[in-house]
């Protein structure tokens, strides 16, 4: 009897021992573990702008934590002699409701992204994303106003539901299996809230 006891612990222990194993072989790396593109905490966004060719959307948060949003110029717009859907002495100056779950919604798409695979890093293939100071962009603040980052939005990536990034200060084009340029690219009354 004793025998047998010995040997079921000794099975035991070499069960235990394979699935360690197992699971320290099988666990990721560092190196690919899901690191956030992002790396400031998501918490300190109080505001954001989204810029197209055109115009800009600046969001930011009321007291109550609801999204606001109102139609700006950008750097763009001042360069450009073409008059605009909307003239900037047309703009309101007021902020107005934003659907926040839709807007909480695309900013947490932003935000959560993992991993975006790396397509290029020179500087000169950018143009072929369709990556340029004129793209689709999005500029991140804090609640005193500093940027906390800025994402470039370029064309959409080879299947309809991805799209090409880049951020100003690296020269790496990422491609992100989400398609951003569907989430941000709307016309201003398509972030106001319905009544």
């Amino acid at each position: 009897m004793p025998n047998q006891i010995k040997t079921l612990c000794l099975i035991l222990v070499l069960l235990l021992g394979v699935i360690l194993a197992q699971q320290v072989i099988n666990s990721p790396s560092p190196s690919k573990a899901k690191a956030r593109f992002f790396k400031f905490d998501t918490q300190q966004i109080a505001s954001f702008q989204i810029n197209n060719f055109t115009l800009g959307q600046l969001f930011k948060k009321d007291k109550e934590g609801a999204w606001l949003i109102k139609e700006v110029t950008n750097n763009l717009t001042d360069s450009i002699k073409t008059p605009t859907k909307t003239p900037q002495n047309k703009l309101p100056n007021q902020f107005q409701q934003a659907n926040s779950t839709s807007v909480a919604k695309a900013l947490a798409y932003l935000t959560s992204l993992t991993n975006p695979e790396v397509i290029s890093d020179q500087r000169a293939k950018a143009e072929l994303y369709k990556i340029n100071s004129h793209s689709l962009h999005i500029v991140l603040y804090d609640k005193k106003g500093a940027v906390l980052d800025k994402i470039y939005i370029g064309k959409d990536g080879p299947n309809p539901m991805t799209s090409f990034l880049k951020k100003p200060d690296s020269n790496k084009v990422y491609l992100a299996r989400q398609n951003f340029r569907l989430l941000f690219f709307r016309n201003f009354d398509d972030w106001l809230l319905k009544p």
